[in-house]
């Protein structure tokens, strides 16, 4: 398969341009050649086995190292694909892989619409970035406008030009020991009056 094609209405790979580009994401990958050609090997059968040999001889000229190559090549796919359970490139042990995903020929033409218009629209990740920012900011917000709140209601606090600006009375009849004179002045007349 040289043409433009989908994976999982996800993935559009360009043969051509060794790219991959994740509509979801919005990340465009630029793939060694082989392993676009391991892609595009399991694309051109869906859902069923290619075997190892095939891939080997096909992508390694039957080079000695091509094995150990194409266990790294399908490990590398695998992450391009998200496959961390290996549900999209499923090993068959000592056998080969089959690709278990939709696989749709598109137009180069169609994938540059379909990249255009997946960039236009904000990433996942920029939504839950900003969502979180908003979030931060707004806790933030409520914490300050809290504390400021409860310094200003607070009795005990004076704000300097509170202090300033207010007027200390310093009448004998505002000062504690004062007070009790009077208070005891009162009784004692009031008793005297009482004994009369």
């Amino acid at each position: 398969m040289n043409d433009v094609f989908s994976i999982a209405d996800r993935y559009i790979i360009d043969p051509t341009r060794n790219t991959l580009f994740d509509k979801q994401t919005n990340e465009d990958t630029r793939v060694e050649q082989r392993l676009i050609t391991v892609l595009c090997l399991l694309a051109n059968q869906p859902g069923e086995l290619v075997s190892r040999d095939k891939l080997i001889k096909e992508v390694w000229n039957e080079y000695g190292g091509g094995d150990e190559a194409l266990t790294q090549a399908v490990s590398f796919l695998r992450k391009l694909l998200n496959d961390t359970d290996k549900k999209i490139i499923e090993t068959v042990p000592k056998k080969g892989y089959i690709l278990h995903a939709e696989v749709t020929e598109i137009t180069s033409q169609e994938a540059s619409v379909e990249k255009q218009n997946t960039r236009s629209k904000p990433s996942k990740r920029t939504i839950y970035l900003v969502s979180a920012f908003s979030l931060v900011l707004i806790v933030a917000l409520f914490i300050f406008l809290f504390v400021n709140r409860d310094k200003s209601s607070s009795p005990d606090v004076l704000k300097s030009d509170q202090m300033t600006n207010s007027k200390v009375d310093t009448s004998p009849s505002n000062s504690p020991d004062l007070r009790l004179n009077v208070d005891k002045e009162r009784r004692d007349t009031i008793k005297s009056e009482d004994l009369k």
